[in-house]
Order: C-alpha cells, then sequence, then structure tokens
C-alpha cells in the first residue's frame, strides 16, 4: 500500500470501523468489538465543569478497549487504549451534533505504519514492528528505532560494519553517518534518503523532542526506502532466474 499519514494522526468512534489494518493479517481492517470499550472522565475534566464558560468540548476521558479483524478467517484482537474528547460534528439530519472522539495511545499488537517487506531480516521487521508500537506513545523513542532499522538495512545492503583494523588491534565500529557515505560513493540518491531518516533518528536520540508528525516524516522516508531497496532487488531476483531457467543452468556456462 502507498503510505498514508492519515493513519497515524487518526481518531476513531466506538460504533466505527477504523482506518487501521490488522498487524496478524494484515489485510482487513480494525473495528471496536462490542461492550469491551471502558470510557471514564478525568478529575481535571470533571473539575472544570464548575468554570462559568465551561463547554462539552473540554471534557477529557480515558479509554481501554478492544479492536477486533473484520476478516472472519482472522478474526484477531488487538488492545487499544488512550485519550477520549467530545468534538463538534454535523449531521444532516439532526445538524450540528458532539461526537466521543477516541485518539490511541497504545496498541497490543500495533498495526503496520508502512509495509513491511517480506525478505527483509527478522532483526528489521523486529526494529520497525517496534518503532510502529512506540509511535503512539513516545514519538523520540520511534525515531531513534527507525534509526536502529536503517543501520540494519545497510547491513542488509552490504555496506561495512567496521573500519579495517590494524594487527593487533580490535575493530572499530564505523558511525552510521559514515556508513551511509560508503552507500552513497554507489547509490547516492539512496543514500541521501537514508540520511534524512537518520537526521530525524538524531533528534530522537539526542533531544527527545519530536512530535508524531516528525515520526511520520520518518516512516514517510522509511517506506520510500524500503520500497528502492527491496523492490530493486525483487526486479533483480526475477531477472536472475529468468536467465536461469532459460539456460537451464548457471549464466557463467
Amino acid at each position: 500500500m502507498a503510505f498514508n499519514r492519515a493513519i497515524g494522526k487518526a481518531t476513531f468512534g466506538k460504533g466505527a470501523t477504523t482506518p487501521w489494518r490488522c498487524p496478524r493479517c494484515n489485510d482487513s481492517k480494525l473495528r471496536p468489538k462490542e461492550k469491551t470499550f471502558v470510557v471514564l472522565e478525568t478529575r481535571d475534566s470533571r473539575d472544570a465543569k464548575g468554570h462559568e464558560a465551561w463547554d462539552p468540548t473540554w471534557t477529557i476521558e480515558r479509554f481501554s478497549g478492544v479492536l477486533e479483524c473484520t476478516n472472519p478467517d482472522c478474526a484477531d484482537v488487538v488492545a487499544v487504549c488512550g485519550q477520549a474528547g467530545v468534538e463538534e460534528a454535523y449531521d444532516e439530519e439532526e445538524g450540528p451534533v458532539l461526537v466521543q472522539s477516541l485518539e490511541p495511545y497504545f496498541f497490543l499488537p500495533a498495526p503496520d505504519l508502512v509495509d513491511v517487506p517480506a525478505d527483509a531480516s527478522d532483526e528489521l521487521k523486529h526494529e520497525l514492528r517496534s518503532a510502529f508500537s512506540l509511535y503512539w506513545s513516545d514519538p523520540a523513542a520511534c525515531a531513534n528505532r527507525i534509526r536502529s532499522a536503517m543501520e540494519l538495512l545497510l547491513t542488509h545492503l552490504g555496506v561495512k560494519r567496521y573500519d579495517s583494523a590494524k594487527a593487533g588491534s580490535p575493530r572499530k565500529a564505523l558511525a552510521l553517518h559514515k556508513r551511509i557515505q560508503i552507500l552513497g560513493e554507489k547509490k547516492s540518491d539512496l543514500a541521501d534518503s537514508i540520511m534524512a531518516v537518520k537526521w530525524i533518528g538524531n533528534a530522537g536520540s539526542h533531544t527527545g523532542s519530536i512530535s508524531r508528525e516528525d515520526a511520520l516524516d520518518g516512516f514517510q522516508l522509511l517506506d520510500h526506502v524500503l520500497h528502492e531497496v527491496f523492490s530493486q532487488q525483487s526486479a533483480e531476483i526475477k531477472k536472475l532466474k529468468h536467465k536461469i531457467n532459460k539456460k537451464k543452468g548457471p549464466v557463467s556456462k
């Protein structure tokens, strides 16, 4: 699927299908499971009702519940919790109405925010899904995981991890920045994209001042990088298979 920033900013109602895909089948959407949601108003929100200017849209609640896959052949469940509030909406029959809006801060397990390549290593898949999970509650930690994913991706691409060591000296690990520069000697466009991801990851690691919007920028770049790497490799594999099958043997013969 094409990257969609909206799924990282979406809210939902208890009776509506959500925009998130099931983490198990990664195909069908999730919907709230009936009678599993608990929504309670916070103390500060209750106290605010004594203010002379109080308005229903000031209401702040916290919720927990279960989402289920809409595919009956999967029917997996996902725990979710977060913050709820009241928003103004327009109904064609009733006119202006107030509706409850649920904003997630935690999923277990979290839905994918970008497509995870089937050919990716288990380590890379783990880092990506850790980033998905952290996005909702800690964007800075999420960005750090995205940065770690770039390290693993460079390893997947064959970029060396250590500097050449002198005899008798321990090997020195290369910094991510240096590894990206090495990649750039052969694939400059791809290296530029990975470098942009790295800067977002650095901000998450060193300053912690990362918003969800910043993390979504990281995911958008990450989605592009993954597509470039794994789609290109898939195309190369197809060509190689075609050559070998045509010759019915090694292409060098």
